[in-house]
């Protein structure tokens, strides 16, 4: 009698502890069926928040958010995850025919990189981070695992090395030329005069320094002693400036300058000026043997991308996916 008085405790708290895990799921909702794999409400807003963490934050202190937005988002976020489930289901098919597997090994070594790597070795410290964070060992384990499953299957669905031509590179090279152009640069210095007027002060002063430099005087020298400008204590050096990005006047005028001359007096709005051309250099575009590994990594990425999308595409034409409508209250 006693043994059946314990038992009875042990059937109600079992009874009720599934009760309650219906309630949760009916809670939580699903939000797509992957074959035998659900991805609930849940799991699509914490993928939402991983992706949007500034967004989310601001709501959370009161910034306002479209509901328009909100459901993009969450039509996003569920496409990554049917996009994840698909590749672990298939995971699953192949694993069960023997086509495939991942030790429990390989998982636990990847763990052991993870506490090498970020914790430097110091259990402890990871321990007491994925308790910060909410989550079991369990868990994090199984997402490692789950990470890794997608590392293995992405490689497969890819049937040997993707190949990229040189005459593919130099095509996508001539139909970007403008991304591959130098703008023409020239290195300055300065003398700057404020003033508003062409018999004022200012102007007696650069004619008198126009005149003292062209006599020989040192260009950096006299900046130091008379330049208004911000790099007057530098000997009015700008350094190299893009000649597109100077004002009119002065771009008018570098154009027409050689290297070491010294230019008139340019008045530009209220302010004169006086250049000292140091060096310039033309427009011109990069090299193709330059930009060669890059523009091949460029069309190694789409062509993976390319891939990618039509396996991904034979794997949604193979498992059943099912999308339920956006809960009401979300």
């Amino acid at each position: 009698m006693k043994s059946i008085l314990k038992i009875v405790p042990v059937v109600l708290f079992m009874t009720l502890l599934c009760a309650m895990m219906v309630d949760a799921v009916l809670l939580d909702g699903y939000a797509a069926a992957v074959g035998e794999r659900i991805i609930t409400v849940g799991e699509v807003k914490e993928e939402m928040q991983r992706e949007n963490r500034n967004l989310f934050s601001s709501i959370a202190t009161g910034t306002d958010v479209s509901h328009e937005m909100l459901t993009r988002l969450y039509k996003e976020a569920l496409d990554r995850l049917i996009r994840r489930t698909l590749i672990l289901a298939e995971f699953d098919v192949l694993k069960a025919d023997d086509k495939i597997d991942l030790p429990d090994e390989a998982v636990n070594k990847r763990i052991d990189g993870i506490i090498l790597d970020r914790y430097h070795n110091n259990r402890a410290l990871f321990f007491e981070d994925l308790k910060q964070s909410g989550m079991t060992f369990s868990e994090f384990k199984e997402q490692t695992r789950n990470n890794l499953v997608m590392l293995v299957m992405r490689n497969r669905g890819l049937i040997g090395n993707i190949q990229v031509s040189p005459a593919a590179a130099k095509a996508l090279y001539l139909e970007n030329l403008d991304d591959y152009k130098i703008p023409a640069r020239c290195e300055l210095g300065m003398i700057v005069f404020h003033g508003d007027g062409v018999d004022d002060k200012r102007m007696r002063d650069a004619r008198i320094t126009l005149a003292e430099l062209r006599d020989g005087a040192d260009f950096a020298a006299l900046a130091r002693e008379r330049s208004d400008g911000g790099k007057a204590k530098d000997g009015g050096y700008k350094g190299w400036l893009k000649t597109n990005d100077l004002r009119e006047e002065l771009r008018d005028a570098v154009k027409e300058m050689k290297e070491d001359e010294v230019s008139g007096i340019i008045k530009a709005g209220d302010i004169l000026y006086i250049l000292k051309l140091y060096k310039k250099q033309d427009e011109t575009v990069k090299r193709f043997k330059d930009v060669q590994e890059q523009l091949k990594r460029v069309l190694m990425r789409e062509e993976h991308e390319r891939l990618m999308n039509e396996w991904e595409e034979r794997l949604r034409a193979k498992h059943h996916i099912t999308r339920y409508p956006i809960p009401p209250q979300f």
